[in-house]
C-alpha cells in the first residue's frame, strides 16, 4: 500500500475563489410583520410545557394530602419546572426579540420597488 499523500505543500496553500449565487423573493411589508408578530419557536412550546407543569405541581402541593416520600418527588418536580421555566422562558423571549430584530433589518435594508403605473 502506497503512503504517500496526494496533496504537496502547494496544494494545499492554494486559494480558490468560488462564485456565490443569489436568490432575491419579493416580500410584502405585511408578510414581514406577520412573520415577526406569529413567530414561535421550540423554547415557547418548552415553556409552555414546564410553565404548565410548574402549575400542575404547585396545584398537588397546595390542594392534596402526600404521603410517604410523594411530597419529596413534587416538590423535585416544582423546582425543575420553576427553572425550566425561567430558562425557556428567557429564550423564547431572546427568539422573539431576534425575530423582530430580523424583520426590522430587512425592512431597512429594503427597498421600495417602483410601481410602473
Amino acid at each position: 500500500m502506497d503512503s504517500e499523500s496526494k496533496f504537496t505543500a502547494k496544494d494545499l496553500t492554494v486559494m480558490t475563489h468560488m462564485k456565490r449565487e443569489f436568490v432575491i423573493f419579493q416580500v410584502e411589508e405585511s408578510e414581514l410583520t406577520t412573520l415577526a408578530s406569529g413567530y414561535m419557536s421550540v423554547h415557547f412550546a418548552l415553556f409552555g410545557l414546564t410553565f404548565g407543569a410548574l402549575i400542575s405541581s404547585a396545584t398537588t402541593l397546595r390542594t392534596a394530602t402526600l404521603l410517604g416520600s410523594t411530597p419529596a418527588l413534587f416538590y423535585s418536580m416544582f423546582f425543575v419546572s420553576l427553572l425550566g421555566s425561567l430558562y425557556f422562558g428567557a429564550m423564547a423571549r431572546r427568539d422573539y426579540r431576534t425575530a423582530k430584530t430580523t424583520v426590522t433589518r430587512v425592512k431597512n435594508q429594503s427597498k421600495p420597488i417602483a410601481n410602473p403605473n
